[in-house]
C-alpha cells in the first residue's frame, strides 16, 4: 500500500534543512519516504542502508549527521523523524471513524438550518480535527530552531578534540549539539570552551571522550576563573633614614664613617702616644709593646 506524507512550505526558509549539503538533503527526502512507510519509525538500519542503496555504515554515519540537525530524534531502538506525529497527523485516509464523524456533524448541522428556515449550504466545509488544530499550534513553535550554526561548528570541533571522527558521531555524541547550545545560551564563550577542551585532552594524552559533558566541570571552572576579580596591588615607597652632619643631611653610613675618620684623627693629634681615650672619668689604658 502506498503511503504519503506532508511537507509543508516554510521548509524553504528551515535553517535545519537548507544548511544541509545537497547530497545530505536527498537522503532526509529519502529517509522521510522510508519513515512513512514505516509508520513513522525508522526500520533496522539494514534495511534503511538497502532502501537507501548505500552500506550499512554510510547509512549509520547519515543518520547520526540528522540527528545531530535536530531533524531526527532517537527512540530506545530507532529512529523517529523529529516532530512526526505533530506534522504528520491522521487524516480521513487512515481514520475510519472520522468519515462517519464528519456525516453526523453535517446532518447535525442541516437539521438545525431546516428548524430555522435556513437553506443548509451543502458545501459546508468540515470542522477541523483536535490533531488538525493541535497540528497548527506545533507548527508555530517549530519555526524557530532550536540548534543554531554556531553550535553545531563548535560541537563538531570539540568532537575531532576529543579524538573522534566527523564522519561518524558516536551515539553519545548525538546530543552534543544541544549541549554546546545550552551552554552559549548560558553565556559561555566558544573560545574558553575550546581553551578548556584542548587542555583537558592534553593531560589525557590523546585518549577519546565519551561524550561532551565531560568537559563541562572543566570549562565551568575556567570561566569562573576568568569571571574573578583581578588581584589589588599596592606599592609603598622605600623609607630612607637620614642624619645631620654640619648643616647638611647624610646617610647613616657616610656619618658612621665621618666618626671613624675623626676618631683616627684626635688619635693622631696626641702625637702617636700609646694611650687610649677612655671613657670620661676613667684611667687611659696603656699600649704595650712587643719588644
Amino acid at each position: 500500500m502506498n503511503h504519503w506524507w506532508r511537507a509543508y512550505n516554510e521548509a524553504v526558509n528551515d535553517p535545519k534543512l537548507q544548511l544541509l549539503s545537497d547530497a545530505l538533503f536527498r537522503a532526509w527526502f529519502n529517509v522521510m519516504c522510508i519513515a512513512s512507510a514505516n509508520g513513522g519509525e525508522l526500520p533496522a538500519l539494514k534495511d534503511v542502508a538497502f532502501t537507501l542503496r548505500i552500506p550499512p555504515a554510510k547509512a549509520a554515519q547519515v543518520l547520526a549527521q540528522l540527528n545531530v540537525a535536530g531533524l531526527l530524534d532517537k527512540t530506545e531502538t530507532s529512529f523517529v523523524p523529529h516532530n512526526w506525529n505533530g506534522r504528520q497527523y491522521k487524516t480521513d485516509a487512515v481514520d475510519p471513524t472520522a468519515a462517519s464523524r464528519s456525516k453526523r456533524y453535517r446532518d447535525k448541522k442541516r437539521d438545525a438550518s431546516r428548524s430555522q428556515g435556513v437553506t443548509p449550504d451543502v458545501t459546508e466545509k468540515r470542522p477541523e480535527t483536535d490533531t488538525e488544530q493541535i497540528a497548527v499550534a506545533v507548527d508555530a513553535r517549530e519555526r524557530r530552531p532550536l540548534i543554531g550554526p554556531e553550535a553545531l561548528a563548535l560541537a563538531e570541533q570539540l568532537l575531532t578534540l576529543s579524538g573522534h571522527s566527523p564522519a561518524f558521531w558516536p551515539p553519545a555524541w548525538c546530543g552534543a549539539p544541544m549541549r554546546v547550545q545550552t551552554w552559549l545560551s548560558q553565556g559561555w564563550q566558544p573560545e574558553i570552551i575550546i581553551s578548556s577542551v584542548k587542555s583537558v585532552m592534553a593531560k589525557r594524552q590523546g585518549k577519546q571522550v565519551a561524550s561532551v559533558q565531560f568537559f563541562e566541570n572543566a570549562i565551568a571552572e575556567e570561566h569562573a576563573r576568568q569571571a574573578a576579580p583581578l588581584p589589588q596591588v599596592e606599592i609603598r615607597e622605600a623609607q630612607t633614614k637620614t642624619v645631620q652632619s654640619h648643616g647638611k643631611p647624610k646617610s647613616a653610613v657616610i656619618q658612621a664613617i665621618d666618626d671613624l675618620n675623626q676618631r683616627i684623627a684626635d688619635f693622631d693629634d696626641r702625637g702617636g702616644s700609646d694611650e687610649l681615650r677612655g671613657p670620661a672619668g676613667e684611667a687611659s689604658p696603656r699600649l704595650l709593646s712587643h719588644g
